[in-house]
C-alpha cells in the first residue's frame, strides 16, 4: 500500500512540475516577470508543491 501512495506521489509531483512549467511559459507569466523581475507566486507553488510530492514520493517508493 505504501508503495502505491509513492507512485502517486510521484505522479501528483511530475504533473505539478510540469504544469509549474507550462505556467511559467505562458506569455501573460513572461510580461509579469519582467514587470515584477521574478516569478509570480503560483509558479513558486507549483514548483514547491511538485518539488516535495515528487521526493515524498521517491523516498517512499525506493525506502524499502
Amino acid at each position: 500500500m505504501r508503495k502505491l501512495i509513492g507512485v502517486a506521489l510521484v505522479v501528483i509531483g511530475a504533473v505539478l512540475l510540469f504544469w509549474g512549467y507550462d505556467f511559467h511559459q505562458m506569455p501573460i507569466q513572461q510580461g509579469i516577470e519582467q514587470r515584477s523581475g521574478g516569478w509570480s507566486e503560483a509558479v513558486w507553488q507549483y514548483y514547491m508543491t511538485g518539488a516535495i510530492a515528487l521526493g515524498m514520493g521517491l523516498y517512499t517508493v525506493l525506502r524499502h
